[in-house]
């Protein structure tokens, strides 16, 4: 079995989800929220078709205060996660400036994947669905809905986890965020 290690960055104003999400996804779910100061990682072994990929996960604050911390570790992932909560506007209307976060301080030079998650899903949606729509099309987003309620964020981890193997495992051309 082969083996590789991944490595994302999950961004998004604070209190959308970030943490909370993996927590869920390493069992470790808790329904008290706790901010992140700076950037904690998550590691932990995925298994999908014939490898073992080590995840690792760049859990960023989403306050402004921690802006110049969090860009440093925005290059050299092979894929974006960025929240957004589903019943909070402005943490929508935030996203074009991660997207452009990202697109600043990404130093690879592949197309990488930006995972785009609508959490809260469980609560009365206050953000538009064709806003959302309109943000995905412009930006290529992959979008995902979910709530850290549900048992579905491994299912959801499968899924980019497989978008990251269609587009960059086997072709020669390796991206800076697998090794």
């Amino acid at each position: 079995m082969e083996t590789n290690t991944l490595r994302f960055i999950v961004l998004g104003n604070t209190k959308t989800g970030k943490t909370t999400y993996f927590n869920r996804l390493k069992d470790n779910y808790t329904n008290k929220h706790s901010t992140t100061i700076g950037v904690d990682v998550h590691t932990f072994i995925h298994k999908l078709y014939n490898y073992n990929s080590k995840i690792i996960i760049w859990d960023t604050a989403g306050r402004k205060r921690f802006k110049s911390i969090v860009n440093s570790y925005i290059a050299n992932n092979c894929g974006y996660i960025l929240f957004f909560d589903l019943n909070n506007k402005e943490s929508f209307l935030s996203l074009e400036k991660w997207i452009e976060e990202i697109k600043h301080y990404n130093t690879c030079k592949h197309e990488h994947p930006i995972f785009l998650i609508g959490n809260k899903k469980d609560l009365l949606q206050k953000v538009d669905n064709h806003d959302i729509g309109n943000l995905v099309e412009k930006y290529k987003l992959i979008y995902i809905t979910t709530s850290c309620t549900d048992y579905d964020s491994h299912i959801i981890m499968d899924a980019i986890i497989n978008e990251i193997f269609v587009r960059f495992i086997g072709p020669n051309d390796k991206c800076n965020g697998i090794h």
